[in-house]
C-alpha cells in the first residue's frame, strides 16, 4: 500500500528532524514524506533529512495543512498519514494501522502519551485519551490516517481553510459528515508519544492538563521508555535537551541536566 506522511512544522527544526527520523525508522516506511513549512528554519528539516517539502504561509493553520494534503495528491497515495512535528510513533505503528485502510477510511489510535521534559518542571509521562467525553468515538489527532475513497469522496478537502485551531475537531466533522468509516486501534499494539517542552505553547502539558484529558500518569517512565521508545533520550540529547536518570526513593527519576555539565 502506498502511503505519503505529511508533517505540519513552523520553527521547531529539532524536534521535526527527529520525527521525521522516527517515521524513516518504521518497519513499513511511507513511500513519501512531505513536510510542510513556513520559513528558513523548515526548509532546513528537508535539507537534513532528505524528504520533500512546501513552502506555505503559516497562518491560518487550516489553509497550510489543506495545501501540504492537496500536493500529497499528485503522488497518488493510497492513504495519507497526517503526523504533527512533535508526534513520535512507534516503529511499528504504518505496518500495524495501514492495513486497516482497505476497509476503513479513518484509521487512528484512541491514546495518546505525552512526555513532560521542560527543565522547568518534573519530568513525567501521561496517558491522555478522549474517553468519557463526547469525542470518544473519535482517534486522537497525531498519526490519523485517511483513505484514498474518503479523500476522492471530500475531493481532498479535509480541513476548512480559515481555520487556526481544533483542526482535528473540524475535519472529523467533515468526514463524518460524508460517511466515513473508522477504525480506532484500542489495543497496546501501537503507541504516540508526543514529547512537550519549553517550544509548545499550545498543545502544553498545562493545557492539556486544563482539559482533563490526562488520564493517567505512568508510575515507571524508567521501564515505559525501554520498553516502548527505547531511544528517547537520544532523540533528547540531539535536541540539546539532556536528562540523566537519578535515585529516588525506590525508583528512578530524571534529572535535567544543564549543557556545561554534559561533558564534566
Amino acid at each position: 500500500m502506498n502511503i505519503c506522511a505529511l508533517v505540519p512544522t513552523w520553527r521547531r527544526r529539532k524536534i521535526t528532524i527527529e520525527t521525521i527520523r522516527q517515521i524513516l525508522d518504521q518497519t513499513t516506511p511511507p513511500d513519501k514524506i512531505i513536510v510542510v513549512g513556513s520559513c528558513y528554519e523548515d526548509r532546513m528539516v528537508s535539507n537534513i533529512t532528505g524528504v520533500g517539502y512546501l513552502e506555505v504561509p503559516n497562518e491560518p493553520l487550516g489553509a497550510k495543512v489543506q495545501a501540504g494534503i492537496e500536493y500529497c495528491r499528485r503522488f497518488n497515495p493510497d492513504g495519507l498519514l497526517l503526523c504533527g512535528s512533535d508526534d513520535w510513533l512507534s516503529s511499528n505503528w504504518i505496518e500495524v494501522l495501514s492495513p486497516y485502510l482497505e476497509d476503513y477510511d479513518l484509521v487512528g489510535c484512541n491514546t495518546l502519551y505525552i512526555m513532560h521534559c521542560s527543565k522547568r518542571h518534573p519530568f513525567q509521562i501521561g496517558r491522555c485519551s478522549y474517553e468519557g467525553t463526547k469525542r470518544e468515538r473519535e482517534p486522537m489527532g497525531p498519526g490519523r490516517f485517511l483513505s484514498r475513497r474518503i479523500l476522492d469522496k471530500i475531493n481532498w478537502k479535509v480541513y476548512p481553510s480559515h481555520i487556526r485551531n481544533n483542526l482535528d475537531g473540524n475535519s472529523f466533522k467533515i468526514l463524518l459528515d460524508n460517511g466515513c468509516k473508522i477504525w480506532l486501534e484500542t489495543g497496546d499494539k501501537v503507541k504516540i508519544l508526543s514529547p512537550k517542552g519549553d517550544w509548545d505553547t499550545i498543545n502544553s502539558w498545562d493545557n492539556i492538563v486544563l482539559y482533563d484529558r490526562i488520564k493517567e500518569i505512568i508510575k515507571n517512565p524508567k521501564q515505559w521508555l525501554e520498553d516502548n521508545f527505547s531511544d528517547v533520550l537520544e532523540k533528547l540529547h540531539r535536541m540539546d535537551i539532556h536528562f540523566q536518570w537519578i535515585k529516588v526513593g525506590d525508583g528512578l527519576k530524571l534529572k535535567f541536566l544543564p549543557a556545561r555539565q554534559i561533558n564534566q
